[in-house]
C-alpha cells in the first residue's frame, strides 16, 4: 500500500484532511494513498501534523467528518453514509446508571464500615458491580500505561480524544443535516476511547451488524 498511488486504486478514492494553518478541507485525489491516509488521520495533539506540497494536514474529521457532499461529487448514484460519532441516549443512561449503583454500593460499603446493618447484594447487583470494577481496571490500566505515577483520572490523551470527539458530534450534525446521505449507518462506539486499537474485532463486528440489518434497505435504494 505504501507505494499505491490513488489514481491506480480500482474503487474511486479520496480522503478528506485539514490544512492545520488555514482550516480549510483538504481534499487528497492523487499521489501515494498512504500519505493521503496519514494526513486524513493525524488527530491533533496526538499524531504529529502532516506535511503535504507546503501544508500541515490534520484530521479530516475536525471540518468533515462524514464527508457525503464529497463523494456525491465523485459520481456516486446511492451514498451510504458511516457516522462513527453517534452517541446512543440509551448507552448514556445505561453509563449514568452503573455510575450510580456505583455510587450506591460505596455508601453502603460506608455505613457498613459504622458498624450500621445493610440487607445482603441482589446478584444483580453483585453483576453490575463487578462489570463496572472491570471496566474501571481496564481503564486505569491504559492510563498507567502513559502515565505510572499520576493518580487515576482522564490523561491528556483521553481528554483531547473526548473534546474532538464532542466538536465532531456538532459538526456531523450540521453536515448530515446539510447533505444528508441516502443511507447513514450508526455504530453504537461510544464506549471505546481514542485508543482502543486492541478492541478492533467488537469494532468491526459492531459494524458488520450495522450493514447487515441495513441490506434490505439499500437494496431498495438501489433498486429505484
Amino acid at each position: 500500500m505504501q507505494e499505491l498511488c490513488i489514481e491506480e486504486a480500482g474503487i474511486p478514492f479520496c480522503c478528506v484532511a485539514t490544512d492545520l494553518i488555514t482550516g480549510q478541507e483538504v481534499l487528497l485525489r492523487s499521489g501515494k494513498m498512504a500519505d493521503a491516509v496519514r494526513a486524513s488521520i493525524s488527530i491533533p495533539g496526538i499524531f504529529t501534523p502532516f506535511y503535504y506540497e507546503g501544508r500541515y494536514l490534520g484530521d479530516g474529521g475536525i471540518v468533515n467528518p462524514v464527508p457525503v457532499r464529497v463523494v456525491r461529487e465523485m459520481g456516486a448514484d446511492v451514498v451510504v453514509a458511516v457516522n462513527l460519532n453517534h452517541v446512543d441516549p440509551a448507552d448514556v443512561e445505561s453509563q449514568l446508571e452503573e455510575t450510580e449503583v456505583e455510587e450506591t454500593l460505596q455508601r453502603r460499603q460506608r455505613l457498613n464500615a459504622e458498624g450500621e446493618v445493610i440487607e445482603e447484594e441482589t446478584n444483580f447487583i453483585t453483576r453490575i458491580r463487578k462489570r463496572y470494577q472491570s471496566l474501571q481496571q481496564g481503564i486505569q490500566e491504559k492510563i498507567s500505561q502513559w502515565f505510572p505515577d499520576e493518580p487515576s483520572g482522564p490523561n491528556i490523551f483521553d481528554v483531547i480524544g473526548k473534546t474532538l470527539n464532542v466538536m465532531e458530534q456538532i459538526v456531523t450534525r450540521s453536515v448530515l443535516a446539510e447533505h444528508p446521505p441516502d443511507l447513514l449507518l450508526q455504530p453504537k462506539l461510544s464506549q471505546y476511547g481514542i485508543f482502543d486499537f486492541h478492541q478492533a474485532d467488537p469494532i468491526i463486528q459492531e459494524g458488520y451488524r450495522q450493514m447487515r440489518r441495513a441490506i434490505p434497505e439499500l437494496r431498495q435504494k438501489l433498486e429505484q
